[in-house]
């Protein structure tokens, strides 16, 4: 697979993105839900991706 081959699969995926994750806090072991956010944008005609990421534990 190439790099291009490789940039443009991952430039199908540009959009928004948010979840929820369940961790187990270590100090209790008790599981705890967390929240994330995720945005993929193309920059410069495709050449490069930015990706932001946002998580709350």
């Amino acid at each position: 697979m190439t790099a291009a081959t490789t940039l443009e699969r991952l430039a199908a995926c540009a959009g928004r993105w948010e979840g929820s994750n369940r961790l187990h806090d270590p100090h209790t072991g008790q599981p705890e839900d967390t929240t994330f956010g995720a945005a993929l944008s193309v920059l410069l005609g495709g050449r490069f991706l930015r990706l932001d990421y946002s998580w709350v534990y």
